[in-house]
Order: C-alpha cells, then sequence, then structure tokens
C-alpha cells in the first residue's frame, strides 16, 4: 500500500493530536509507511494494477471518512456490485496492513522504553524498575515483604481462543518480520547471515501474502495444545526465568541477609487441554497429551540449552579446578 504520509494510523488520543505527539510517533509511522509500500507493491506484483487501485482508493476514501470528508455511503458505493474475486485481495490487504500496523507498534514500544532509559527519566509505572522505587519508598522491613511474597504467584495462562483460526505458519511469519524490524530498529541493515533487511521484508511479506491467513476446519483439541505451546520458545522459555532471577536479584540487594522469593514467582500456566469444566472433548486422554507435550516442550528446550553450554564451555579438567557439585 502506498505511502499513507499524514494518513498513517496511529494511536487515538490527545497524544496522536499534538505536535509533539506526533514527533514521538513518527518513526511508527515511518515504519508503517515502510511495511505498507511493501505490501502495496506485493499486492500490485501479485494481483495486478486494478486490485492495487481499488486497495489505494478504498484507503483513501476510508481517512477521508474518518476525517468526515465524505459519507461512509460514498466508500461503500466502490464495492457495491463489486465480484467476489476482486473483494477477497482488499479484504486480504487490509488484514495484512492491520498484521503489519501491529508489529511497527511492537517495536516503537521497545524504541520509547530504549530513549526512556537512555535519558534517565523515572521508570514508566507500569515496569519492574518503578516497583522498586515504591519498594524502596515504602521502607518495609525484610519480614513484611516476605509475608507479602508469601504463596505470591503471577502466572500468565495461555488459553484456547474460541475463533482463532489463524494457522501456525501466519505467526511464524509475523515473528521474522518482527525480528528483522528489530534488526533494523537497532540501525542494521544486514541480518547476521548477511541479508539485506529490506529484501528479507520484502520475500516474508510476499510470503504471508501468499499464504492462507485461516484455517477452513475448526481446530481440534490437540491443534490447540500445539498452538498454545509454540508461545513458550518464543518468548516464555527465554523471558520468564530472566524476569524472576531479575526480580530475586533486586530483593537481595535489598535484603541481603534474607532468603526472599525461594520459589519462582513468575511461572506460566494453560487451560488448553485441561478445562474440565463440562466440555466433553476434554477427556483423560487428552489432559495427558497436553501435560506430556507440555514438558516435552520444556525438556526439549533445556536439553538444547545444555547442549549450547557444552559447545561453549570448551575448558579443560586439566587446566580449571571443577567444583564437586558440578562433576556431581
Amino acid at each position: 500500500m502506498a505511502d499513507a504520509g499524514d494518513s498513517v494510523l496511529a494511536p487515538v488520543g490527545s497524544v496522536r493530536r499534538t505536535q509533539v505527539g506526533r514527533e514521538a510517533t513518527e518513526p511508527m509511522r515511518e515504519d508503517i509507511r515502510l511495511l505498507g509500500a511493501i505490501l502495496g507493491d506485493t499486492v500490485r506484483d501479485q494481483n495486478g494494477d486494478a486490485v492495487f487501485d481499488l486497495v489505494e482508493r478504498a484507503r483513501v476514501e476510508s481517512f477521508r471518512v474518518r476525517r468526515s470528508e465524505i459519507d461512509r455511503t460514498e466508500l461503500a458505493d466502490l464495492f457495491r456490485d463489486i465480484d467476489v474475486h476482486q473483494a477477497i485481495p482488499v479484504i486480504r490487504a487490509f488484514t495484512h496492513f492491520a498484521l503489519l500496523a501491529n508489529v511497527a507498534e511492537d517495536i516503537h514500544r521497545e524504541r520509547r522504553r530504549a530513549i526512556h532509559e537512555a535519558a534517565g527519566e523515572p521508570p514508566q509505572d507500569s515496569t519492574l524498575a518503578a516497583t522498586y522505587r515504591k519498594l524502596d519508598a515504602a521502607q518495609l522491613d525484610a519480614a513484611e515483604v516476605a509475608d507479602a511474597l508469601t504463596g505470591a504467584l503471577v502466572s500468565p495462562v495461555i488459553t484456547a481462543h474460541p475463533t482463532e483460526t489463524r494457522r501456525r505458519t501466519v505467526f511464524d511469519t509475523q515473528h521474522q518480520i518482527t525480528e528483522l524490524m528489530r534488526l533494523r530498529l537497532h540501525g542494521h541493515t544486514r541480518t547476521e547471515a548477511g541479508r539485506d533487511i529490506e529484501t528479507e521484508l520484502r520475500r516474508h511479506i510476499l510470503t504471508l501474502w501468499q499464504t492462507a491467513l485461516v484455517r477452513l476446519s475448526r481446530l481440534k483439541i490437540s491443534d490447540e495444545i500445539e498452538t498454545g505451546l509454540r508461545y513458550y520458545p518464543a518468548a516464555f522459555l527465554e523471558v520468564i526465568p530472566r524476569v524472576n532471577a531479575e526480580v530475586r536479584a533486586a530483593l537481595q540487594e535489598r535484603f541481603p541477609d534474607a532468603d526472599l522469593l525461594a520459589q519462582p514467582i513468575l511461572r506460566p500456566g494453560s487451560w488448553i487441554g485441561g478445562d474440565r469444566d463440562g466440555n466433553p472433548n476434554v477427556t483423560a486422554e487428552v489432559v495427558r497429551l497436553a501435560t506430556g507435550r507440555a514438558a516435552f516442550t520444556a525438556f526439549d528446550h533445556y536439553f538444547g540449552e545444555i547442549t549450547a553450554l557444552e559447545e561453549e564451555l570448551s575448558m579443560s579438567a586439566r587446566l580449571v579446578r571443577v567444583s564437586d557439585a558440578l562433576t556431581a
């Protein structure tokens, strides 16, 4: 889709409506313009000028409706007698654009967070750093903190959306696009493999365009289990141990003589395959499958980490003393 200029969608609210707000969101808008332009090129190459022109007209008219320059009926007139084979690519184009805009927004959150930290500004209220500041200001002793943490548990729980039909390949491609945009955020023009980032973006967006977004049939519970587990290697298994270690270190720094948070405070969970609330499809066999696949996912991750560690630690016992605890 073509350069949207001032028409790029931005978060609604007072920040967007001020000059300062526009300056703050301009990098995100540039990312959206880049991804939108690549998507537009893809639509034109794959479906021809007629479809591309219809998408562009719909986009421009949509912003005119948003600005109250025209009535919604004028936009609807574009599609009143349209053939379904023309309508489907238009629907897909806007669906993909929304997905790519979400990627740009996620990258922008990282950008803003880094800017705040580099400027030495007070941590945002939703961060752990802000929580630590509040803890310091409260001047609690170790016993009070230990009492508050007794039985404390934060558990992000994975559940299956009843209408989720997107395919795993769509999630995986979206993840690849996000990683490429993250490299671009940090000033890189090439991937670790030496490939041009924009070329790779074009390749992945083409893959996305040529991939059916939704399944033709509803997911089975076994499919839902696998869908939920994909978030563990993608995020949970890397992030959760790091967050637990950070919280434990922060508490240890403030209360060095207390053994606070002996158990991890952040632990993931899942309802998929275990919601025994009358769902006749959740049988004992399904529960065994869900727990077994979860265990396999965790063990597979840590076996991979051990293998990587084995390759990394080349030290020789002939040169370095190894503790009895490590060799046990």
